[in-house]
């Protein structure tokens, strides 16, 4: 049997857009009263496009990945967000500070270990 395979022409991205925030009185009142924000990790599997920043600081659509995770979980009532940095924190440091009730967390051994996290 032939099967015939045609090229199909390539399509420009359309740009992705987020809901806006629930309002409050529809939000769930057992929000979590903290989260964490793993952002330690180089991103070596993203090639090239993480050399220069951190996974968490590339763009998606018109905010950061990071951004984007902060004012969310801020926006369902979360009191407190500690976001774990490692690889060139220099960089995201400054956009944590940006955020009321944000903090970060240094793991200084990011480069040698894969994610694992104790609570409790």
């Amino acid at each position: 049997m032939n099967i015939a395979c045609r090229e199909l022409a390539p399509q420009a991205p359309t740009p992705m857009t987020l809901p806006p925030p629930l309002p409050s009185h529809t939000l769930d009142r057992t929000a979590p009263k903290q989260a964490v924000i793993l952002a330690a990790g180089v991103g070596s599997r993203l090639g090239t496009s993480a050399l220069e920043k951190p996974k968490c600081l590339l763009p998606l659509s018109h905010k950061t990945l990071l951004e984007i995770q902060i004012e969310t979980y801020l926006s369902i009532g979360v009191e407190e967000v500690c976001v774990v940095v490692g690889y060139r924190k220099e960089l995201i440091e400054p956009v944590v500070k940006r955020y009321p009730n944000t903090i970060t967390i240094e793991n200084p051994i990011y480069a040698n270990s894969t994610v694992f996290i104790r609570c409790g």
